[in-house]
């Protein structure tokens, strides 16, 4: 064959020759794609260096690479700081909800009392109109009407506080699907709120606890004494039985009152030392099991559950948390109460398992307790029912139609309150009289050594406030206070719930300081008169104190030192305090 021959012709087309060319040249993954099943030149070597991984990447890659995951992270933390906002702002919302239909089903009581009270009046004067036609008749002269303003203030009084979540108060016809739903929300959003500062306090815990800078550990436990006080307010709030709401509230109190000697310390220049650091480790590990108890809880309550709970049979999701949450701080409180010398509040000082009085029974008792005000009649009026207080309510009236309203207490019979609805004008008692006729109503109810501490005088009504005292110590949380007509010389008010629930048989306490060392920590302007130890209440916590009566441009003031650290607790200008 010739040369000529062995030449090949090219019969195709150009469109031909690119296509081939293309199909023999890499795409953009690196790989080739040949029309005859065989790789090119140029794709082999692309291809190995992509998929075989034959060179190192070049800085730029490695910058690209380091962009998009730095991309990705962002997204991601964006994507959990939005879940997170959701929640938050959802939680939020049910709380408001929570709190706006708990104040819808609060009005609408009220108007149900407000209604029933128009009804019960104009049944009244309904019932007062018809004897005064009978008497007419038979021509005698018409009774004399009784003021009931009193009384209606005070069952419009009473009606204010129906709906708070440990308070019952029954009177008139209410809707009582409504009330039950305002109150289950309610109870519900509280428990949101108190969650939250839960978590915020254990955050505070965790971070302080393994703090070494004394400003971060100031602004730190400044901040968990406020998310600690908050929680003993929401706490407040929840229907929880007395018991275990002391347990968990001495829990909350011993926080703060770590925060408050800490942040002391540090203010002083002083560091934290081991002991605060494991003080600071076992609160931290306690309040993380509640954190934990109260977490599942809000997550799993349904109305279901708040309703049973409400039924008090104690087979209920509540119970049992309020009941783990109980146990995680009794040790706690235990271990806290051992070989401390510090006072503090939580420990009732009257048995609140006691078995409860018959209603006749506190009956009985209005009449003895008010013998020398020519009563005619006693009626019940229903229960008070709530974490600090659980009366008998009663509403008495004198032979001359006034009014009297007592409430005597369900488990001793003891006179909690009372508001005799007596008008006073003229003053025929003086005020040392009248402080001798409230001294002579406090013994009559088994009250001894009790000293006036202050009175306020206004128009012919002298208003006292009386404290126990014990060698030569004023304890003021063991207080009542005494209204006096100076125009009758007779109690016209009185109110010891305060005493009833904090005095107990009390122990001597001496403050470490000695008076000369505290009073160095007065204002040099202050002359010093008086002094003696008092215990006084001061954030629901009880303290030793230095009570200084000091004089300054002819002015008196009462001014309060811890007696243990020195530091001033309050000054009072005491114009109306008795000595």
């Amino acid at each position: 064959m010739d040369k000529k021959d062995e030449i090949g012709v090219n019969e195709s087309s150009g469109a031909e020759k690119v296509e081939k060319i293309a199909a023999n040249t890499p795409n953009m993954n690196g790989y080739t794609n040949p029309s005859d099943g065989q790789n090119s030149y140029l794709g082999v070597p692309f291809m190995m260096n992509v998929i075989g991984k034959e060179r190192e990447l070049t800085t730029a890659e490695k910058e690209r690479l380091a962009a998009e995951k730095r991309a990705r992270d962002a997204a991601t933390v964006r994507a959990l700081k939005e879940r997170r906002k959701a929640r938050e702002l959802r939680a939020k919302k049910e709380r408001l909800a929570a709190e706006k239909e708990r104040l819808a089903a609060e009005r609408r009581v009220n108007l149900a009392l407000k209604k029933q009270e128009k009804a019960d009046e104009k049944r009244a004067r309904k019932a007062e109109r018809k004897v005064e036609n009978e008497e007419r008749r038979s021509g005698n002269q018409p009774p004399k009407r009784p003021n009931n303003g009193g009384w209606i203030a005070a069952v419009v009084a009473l009606g204010t506080v129906v709906l708070s979540l440990g308070a019952v108060v029954t009177v008139g016809a209410v809707d009582m699907k409504e009330t039950k739903q305002g109150v289950t929300n309610a109870c519900r959003g509280n428990l949101y709120e108190l969650t939250s500062l839960i978590e915020n306090v254990d955050s505070d815990l965790d971070r302080v606890r393994v703090s070494a800078s004394p400003a971060q550990q100031s602004r730190i436990l400044t901040d968990l004494l406020v998310q600690a006080r908050l929680a003993e307010s929401v706490l407040e709030k929840l229907p929880i039985d007395a018991e275990s709401d002391e347990h968990v509230t001495t829990f909350i109190n011993r926080t703060a009152f770590t925060c408050e000697r800490l942040l002391s310390k540090l203010r002083d220049g002083k560091s934290l030392n081991e002991e605060d650091e494991k003080t600071l480790e076992s609160l931290y590990q306690v309040n993380h099991k509640v954190r934990g108890i109260m977490g599942e809880l809000v997550a799993e309550l349904s109305d279901q559950d708040l309703t049973e709970y409400f039924k008090g049979k104690g087979e209920d999701k509540l119970t049992d948390a309020i009941k783990n949450i109980e146990n995680a701080t009794l040790e706690e409180n235990r271990l806290s109460q051992g070989g401390s010398s510090d006072i503090r509040t939580g420990a009732s000082p009257k048995d609140r398992k006691e078995e409860k009085i018959a209603s006749s029974e506190a009956e009985k008792r209005c009449w003895e307790y008010f013998s020398d005000y020519e009563i005619d009649k006693v009626e019940f009026l229903g229960e008070t029912v709530s974490k600090r207080i659980q009366a008998y309510n009663f509403r008495l009236t004198d032979t001359d139609g006034i009014e009297l309203f007592a409430q005597i207490s369900e488990n001793k019979g003891e006179l909690i309150s009372f508001d005799y609805y007596k008008y006073c004008t003229a003053q025929n008692f003086d005020l040392d009289n009248a402080k001798m006729i409230a001294e002579n109503f406090l013994t009559k109810l088994g009250m001894e050594n009790m000293e006036a501490v202050k009175v306020n005088q206004t128009g012919a009504t002298a208003s006292f406030t009386f404290a126990y005292t014990m060698d030569g110590v004023v304890y003021y949380p063991d207080s009542v206070e005494v209204k006096v007509c100076e125009e009758r010389g007779v109690v016209i008010g009185y109110n010891g719930a305060k005493y009833l629930r904090r005095h107990r048989e009390r122990t001597t306490v001496s403050p470490k300081l000695s008076v000369n060392e505290a009073s160095e920590k007065l204002h040099e302007k202050l002359q010093i008169e008086d002094t003696r130890v008092a215990l006084i209440e001061v954030k629901g916590r009880e303290k030793i104190a230095y009570e200084f009566v000091c004089t300054h441009r002819d002015q008196t003031y009462f001014v309060y030192l811890d007696g243990n650290t020195g530091d001033e607790i309050a000054i009072i200008n005491s114009r109306d305090m008795i000595r």
